[in-house]
């Protein structure tokens, strides 16, 4: 039977109705923790994708579910195997030379991580520290032109040499404390992935980073470059050809040039002003200054898998989805790490990220299977794997579901559920169907009311595993406690976990679970369009009361990219938001984003660094790979609705 587009509020509050009957979700706030305790330990070394510590949490979860009384439902018993595509991974051929002397890969330098394979071979230009910060009014590029050039920055940034150990700068005591006092906040304007993306930004065709003289003495063991692992530094960095060098090789190909790095980072140092230099603006013959640079790396396919239970429910037509990514950064050196160098090599292990959430489906499935009348629609359980490296696993189970993904009437995420503060608790995805607000509102009020601090909103956050299944027309609920200062950090541990907190969340996120697999009727989808420029304070993803950050950024364009697609030759859509500029300006599904504003754009990375560099309302121009032909898009940038 075909479902009225708006299902009357007293038919969707239905299952709600009979409280006095039907007992109220409660989950352990015991278990809970202990849980959390388990998937946040340093035996299983942070959950990373494709690692040992994380096919030990698959076994857990899969003997928790067992335990409850689920059946498997997974291809391969209770796991749903998949491949992801990981970090890159050095091959044969990486070559660097300077003014034709070669370097040695390993001794004297070495690819940042981040870095595609390509090949490049362009006059070098020296940009100072790298650095362009707008607010500091200092800016090593300014009057540089490197369009098509290869740039040569220093590490670390200005008043290195004048201080190189740092001492005094945290009390404002030196001119160069803006950039090396470890708690000032332009300090992430000098770590590797700034650098590098203020390079691909301003058109540069490569970026070798050198290790400041002051700092790293040339010839001594501080000096040597990175390991390759080592290279990948926090954030989303571009995927521009970019090397790390000593500056003791740098010293020994550039010095025969006339390019004294010491010199000009002590003439920085000294003025606290740029000192950035063009051979080609000075008459030099550019033949000696030609750097050529080739990277070959490759990313590696992974083995990983999604854990899949079934709780059969009585009505077999149709099920619902309960799920939360178990998945985490394992030791930082992946994409992701907010860290940067300090956190490199250390265990993540994500007990917020997502250990809360993992912990609330493992304790939802526990509660919901010993209830003596089962749902009316079937219920999947599902701890995702891959989420951290762009939601790949709710994307391989939206797209090979155990049953077809039409027959999926509701699905419930939770992501980051143990760091409620004053009662905050923010309840995303409520406009994809009428009524959803209410429904929650009826679960919350039943179990008294715990959240003082509740936000229910109508977008969809594209950054968790709800995201494919609201792409594939599937209305949504996702519970979430907001962002903090141990957020992709080594310090997100479990005895900052607030387990009563998290298991109230579970609670009512297994109330709402309930609800929607006893709905007499299927709850129809609708797409929540974005909040009007003209009204910021309605935008969802603006920062609480209290100051608690909530998903979101700054511009919104509306863009759904593919996370499955992996070449790098642009940006696949999956789709675009209804009322958007992606929308407007004549984006389809399938078209493949190939440059902005000029730029080229190979990866979801580079795409973000130049997005998310623009402000709203700006004009961008798009190009767009669709088929045989290369189309220029034209659209407006709008104040942030949290999607890409």
């Amino acid at each position: 039977m075909k479902t009225s587009p708006l299902l009357p509020l007293a038919l969707l509050l239905l299952p709600l109705a009979g409280c006095a009957a039907t007992p109220a979700v409660t989950a352990s706030a015991d278990r809970f923790e202990a849980h959390v305790a388990w998937l946040a330990d340093d035996a299983r070394g942070g959950r990373g994708t494709g690692t040992e510590g994380l096919e030990e949490t698959a076994g857990y979860v899969a003997e928790h579910f067992a335990a409850a009384g689920l059946r498997p439902a997974g291809d391969d018993g209770w796991l749903q195997r998949f491949e992801a595509t990981g970090a890159r991974e050095l091959g044969e051929g990486n070559a660097l030379s300077v003014g034709g002397a070669a370097l040695e890969l390993g001794d004297e330098w070495m690819p940042f991580a981040s870095s595609a394979s390509g090949a490049v071979e362009a006059p070098l230009v020296f940009a100072g520290y790298g650095i362009t910060d707008t607010e500091g009014g200092y800016d090593d590029y300014a009057g540089l032109d490197v369009d098509g050039k290869v740039v040569v920055v220093l590490r670390r940034g200005p008043g290195a040499s004048v201080h190189p150990e740092g001492e005094g700068h945290a009390t404002g005591e030196l001119p160069g404390s803006r950039y090396l006092d470890p708690a000032g906040a332009a300090r992430r304007s000098i770590d590797f992935t700034s650098k590098i993306n203020n390079a691909f930004k301003h058109g540069a065709a490569a970026i070798l980073v050198v290790n400041d003289p002051a700092t790293y003495a040339p010839g001594t063991e501080d000096d040597a470059p990175l390991t390759y692992g080592s290279t990948r530094s926090g954030g989303v960095s571009a995927s521009l050809p970019a090397v790390h060098l000593s500056a003791g090789a740098a010293q020994r190909v550039l010095g025969p040039l006339g390019l004294d790095l010491a010199e000009m980072q002590r003439r920085i140092d000294e003025a606290m002003a740029p000192s950035s230099f063009d051979p080609g603006s000075h008459g030099a013959d550019l033949s000696g200054w030609t750097v050529a640079v080739e990277v070959v790396a490759e990313k590696v396919q992974v083995p990983t898998m999604n854990v899949v239970g079934l709780l059969p429910g009585t009505d077999p037509a149709e099920y619902v989805v309960v799920g939360a990514h178990m998945d985490h950064l394992g030791d930082g050196l992946g994409t992701g790490s907010l860290a940067g160098e300090d956190g490199a090599g250390k265990i993540h292990n994500g007990a917020d990220d997502n250990a809360s959430g993992t912990a609330g489906v493992l304790e939802l499935a526990r509660v919901l299977a010993a209830r003596e009348t089962p749902p009316r629609r079937s219920v999947y359980f599902v701890a995702f794997g891959a989420e951290e490296w762009g939601l790949l696993g709710s994307h391989h189970f939206v797209d090979h579901p155990p049953r077809p993904i039409d027959e999926c009437a509701a699905m419930v995420n939770m992501d980051m559920i143990g760091r409620s503060k004053d009662g905050f608790l923010s309840v995303e995805g409520a406009g994809t169907s009428p009524g959803l607000r209410a429904l929650v509102e009826a679960a919350h009020a039943r179990h008294g009311e715990p959240f003082a601090g509740i936000a229910i909103s109508d977008k969809v956050p594209p950054n968790s595993d709800q995201a494919p299944f609201a792409e594939a027309g599937v209305p949504i609920l996702s519970f979430f406690t907001g962002l903090h200062d141990d957020y992709h950090r080594p310090t997100d541990d479990s005895p900052l976990v607030d387990a009563e907190a998290g298991a109230r969340i579970a609670s009512l996120a297994g109330e709402c679970l309930v609800a929607l697999a006893d709905l007499p009727e299927r709850p129809p989808f609708t797409d929540p369009s974005p909040p009007p420029v003209s009204e910021p304070d309605d935008d969802p993803h603006a920062k609480p009361e209290g100051d608690r950050e909530v998903r979101g950024y700054g511009v919104w364009f509306g863009s759904q990219p593919d996370m499955t697609y992996t070449a790098d030759d642009g940006v696949r859509l999956s789709g675009t938001s209804a009322n958007s500029p992606a929308q407007k300006c004549g984006l389809l599904k399938g078209d493949v984003i190939v440059s902005l504003d000029g730029q080229t754009v190979r990866n979801l990375q580079d795409y973000a660094v130049l997005l998310f560099s623009k402000r709203p309302g700006e004009t961008v121009t798009v190009g767009v790979r669709r088929g045989d032909e290369t189309l220029e898009l034209t659209a407006t940038l709008e104040a942030k609705g949290g999607d890409s």
